[in-house]
């Protein structure tokens, strides 16, 4: 009679050995621009103002007048006050050649301790 090959290792050693899952997304993680509320990297927590971008005037007045303005998405960066107007320049310039896909929405912000926020993202 033929001898039986030892047995392999079944699916739930398969299971066992495989690397832990990566973890959940943690909340607050997301776009600014696509949640209606986020922490920043210095603890505040802001709540955006409306339900969609801003009306290019009202951004417009916001680039002198909030306490922060931060542009993303993928990575924030918090803009100085002599780097805002720069921004906000090539946000509304006209697309150069090549360009075309490019654009800009303006969020507003509002943290618990009163201060404004002027999310600017750009989407390719």
């Amino acid at each position: 009679m033929a001898r039986r090959p030892p047995k392999q290792p079944g699916f739930a050693a398969f299971v066992a050995g495989l690397p832990p899952a990566p973890e959940p997304p943690v909340p607050g993680r997301l776009w600014p621009g696509s949640s209606r509320e986020f922490t920043d990297a210095h603890g505040y927590h802001w709540r955006r103002r409306g339900r969609t971008g801003l009306d290019p005037r009202r951004a417009a007045r916001l680039v002198r007048d909030a306490d922060v303005m931060i542009s993303g998405p993928w990575e924030l960066h918090h803009l100085a006050p002599g780097e805002r107007a720069a921004a906000w320049a090539e946000a509304t310039a006209a697309p150069a050649p090549g360009e075309e896909g490019i654009s800009y929405a303006a969020y507003e912000f509002v943290s618990e301790e009163g201060l404004t926020l002027l999310y600017l993202e750009r989407h390719c």
